[in-house]
C-alpha cells in the first residue's frame, strides 16, 4: 500500500514544533525554572480574542504528539502542552493549559493538557477526568514550586 504524502503545511508545522520544542527545552534545562515559570503563566490563562477552530487545533495537536514521539529527549506533558499552546496562540486560536492533580499511592501525581472551551485538544477525556484541574493562580504556584509531572 502507499503512503499518502504529507501536505506542506504538516511539514511547516512540524518544524515549528521541533524549534518550540528546542526551545522549551532550554528552559527546562535551566536550574532557575523562572522561564518555565513564566510560560506557564502565559500558557493558564485564556487569550482574550481568539478564534475557535476545532479541526486545526486537533491537526496541530497531532503535529505536536508526532514530534515529541520522535524527540531525541524526553518530553513530558507539561512541554507538550507548551508547545501547542504556543502553537495555537501563533494562530491566534483559542486554548488553555490545565493541570490537574490526583492522589496516588506515592503521593500526589500531575498532569498537563490544553483545552479550548471545555473540549480537551492534546489529551484522552477519560485520563484527564481522573486529575482535580487547578486553578491557575494555583497551577502557576506548582509550577514554580517544581512539581514533577509524568511522561
Amino acid at each position: 500500500m502507499r503512503r499518502a504524502r504529507r501536505q506542506p503545511r504538516t511539514w511547516l508545522g512540524a518544524g515549528e514544533a521541533a524549534v518550540y520544542f528546542a526551545f522549551s527545552q532550554l528552559g527546562f534545562l535551566l536550574p532557575s525554572g523562572f522561564l518555565v515559570s513564566r510560560w506557564v503563566a502565559h500558557a493558564l490563562e485564556a487569550p482574550s480574542s481568539a478564534r475557535h477552530d476545532a479541526a486545526e487545533a486537533r491537526r496541530l495537536a497531532r503535529i505536536t504528539r508526532a514530534v515529541a514521539l520522535r524527540w531525541p529527549l524526553e518530553s513530558r506533558c507539561l512541554q507538550r502542552s507548551l508547545v501547542l499552546c504556543w502553537m495555537l496562540r501563533r494562530r491566534g486560536l483559542g486554548g488553555r493549559m490545565q493541570i490537574g492533580v490526583r492522589r496516588t499511592a506515592d503521593g500526589v501525581s500531575a498532569h498537563a493538557w490544553v483545552a479550548d472551551d471545555g473540549v480537551i485538544i492534546n489529551d484522552d477525556e477519560a485520563h484527564c477526568a481522573a486529575f482535580s484541574v487547578l486553578e491557575p493562580t494555583t497551577a502557576r504556584a506548582a509550577v514554580a514550586a517544581g512539581m514533577e509531572y509524568p511522561p
